[in-house]
């Protein structure tokens, strides 16, 4: 589904708010799912069942947050948020994130072949990405991928400026490495 304008986002959450409509919640569902998806699968290391579960606890998280929702930035910044608590949350309740990142990173690697609309450039970009630390590869995906402003990265994951910086700074160089060794 294509990109909903300002207004008629406004709209619907309105009418979700107002009159519990769940028909005007599904169509902003609609129109963030596959960004969202994208998103949590490049977060989760290519992991298709966490991000698919992720996806599902954001957005139930919204539906019953939206009264929260204070429309200073888009619906999609807002859930993309959510979806970041949710995946730290995660990974907080997790005592072996890094064992399956690391066996996600290596299985991405073995059927990469099996996704010919990828080009071996993206394969090897989400190989890296996928190395990097959550809290790194996150900042990476939110700057990088979903195009996000600094101000509201710091906002949403509570690290300062010149942390963030700092912390991207290494990422690219340790991508760089990564993708230069293979």
């Amino acid at each position: 589904m294509a990109e909903i304008s300002k207004i008629d986002e406004l709209t619907l959450i309105a009418r979700s708010l107002a009159m519990d409509d769940t028909r005007a919640f599904g169509r902003l569902v609609d129109a963030t799912r596959e960004p969202l998806r994208r998103f949590l699968f490049n977060l989760t290391a290519g992991d298709a069942s966490l991000a698919d579960d992720l996806a599902q606890n954001t957005y139930i998280k919204a539906w019953t947050n939206l009264s929260s929702f204070r429309a200073t930035s888009r619906f999609r910044t807002w859930l993309t948020s959510i979806a970041v608590n949710e995946f730290y949350s995660w990974m907080r309740s997790e005592r072996t994130y890094e064992a399956i990142a690391d066996d996600t990173a290596d299985t991405l690697a073995d059927t990469s072949s099996d996704h010919a609309h990828f080009t071996d450039t993206r394969i090897d970009a989400a190989s890296a990405i996928s190395r990097l630390s959550p809290v790194d590869r996150s900042l990476v995906l939110l700057f990088y991928m979903e195009d996000m402003p600094l101000r509201k990265i710091c906002r949403m994951t509570g690290l300062t400026e010149s942390n963030v910086k700092t912390r991207l700074h290494r990422a690219r160089a340790r991508m760089a490495q990564y993708l230069s060794s293979e």
